[in-house]
């Protein structure tokens, strides 16, 4: 605590701390065990636009996800990122729900064979025969 009257000098302005957040498409890899063996076990390139993502990396019971990841760093750096963090739960939540009902209709599909079948919603009404 400086003295009334004594001389401080000329302060140095600090340097802006660095906001550091890598997370690479190899982080993903190495984090998720299925983005890794669907992926280098047929050697495919490990970029974006040739990178296979199935459901079960994006919403499986062992999928990492490389954005929640991000919006916790985000968040252990002191920022309020509670709305994308609801936002892509939420997502991840209904892209496991729209994935089992896909494997239900293909499942009820596959059982009826040549005959019709019929699936009625709350809003629509579907008949393959």
């Amino acid at each position: 605590m400086p003295l009334e009257g004594e001389f401080l000098g000329k302060q140095e302005t600090l340097p802006a701390p660095k906001f550091d957040v890598n997370i690479p498409l190899q982080w993903w890899i190495d984090n998720n065990p299925l983005v890794c063996s669907g992926n280098l076990s047929f050697g495919k390139s490990l970029t974006a636009p040739a990178f296979d993502v199935t459901m079960d990396m994006l919403c499986g019971d062992n999928s990492t996800s490389a954005a929640i990841r991000l919006i916790n760093i985000l968040e252990d750096a002191g920022f309020d990122v509670s709305a994308p963090k609801a936002e892509i739960v939420a997502m991840r939540k209904h892209l496991g729900c729209v994935e089992y009902s896909m494997k239900a209709i293909a499942d009820a599909c596959r059982r009826a064979g040549n005959k019709t079948i019929s699936f009625r919603g709350g809003k629509a009404e579907y008949v393959i025969s």
